[in-house]
């Protein structure tokens, strides 16, 4: 296995529940039923010398995270999303602009290709 990316940024009350341990009641307004861990490794693939990053979904959003990954020799960012859940709202093409700030803002390539279906 060439390794393992754990989202770094979770998504609060998509993928956890903030403040769950004091105020429970807030599980209420969220169908997550427990909270997933979020990761702390910006983990890099290297695929015969080109290493990669690979965020999840609305990680792009955060310029910080992208230049963690180039600053430890990423060529290039990938980012794994499903954004069929847009629909027809212009989200999906915003969701993309945001890569393409993030590539051009730390002068590292960006592959983002939305799910649509």
């Amino acid at each position: 296995m060439a390794g393992v990316y754990h989202k770094i940024h979770l998504v609060p009350f998509g993928e956890y529940v903030p403040l769950r341990k004091i105020g429970p009641f807030l599980k209420w307004f969220t169908p997550v039923t427990d909270s997933f861990e979020c990761g702390h490794d910006t983990t890099l693939f290297d695929i015969n010398g080109i290493k990669f990053g690979a965020v999840i979904c609305f990680e792009d959003t955060l310029p910080d995270l992208y230049r963690r990954f180039v600053k430890r020799g990423a060529d290039f960012m990938v980012n794994l999303t499903n954004d069929a859940w847009f629909k027809d709202s212009p989200a999906a093409e915003m969701h993309l602009a945001n890569a393409v700030f993030r590539a051009v803002e730390t002068g590292a390539a960006s592959c983002d290709a939305p799910t649509t279906a």
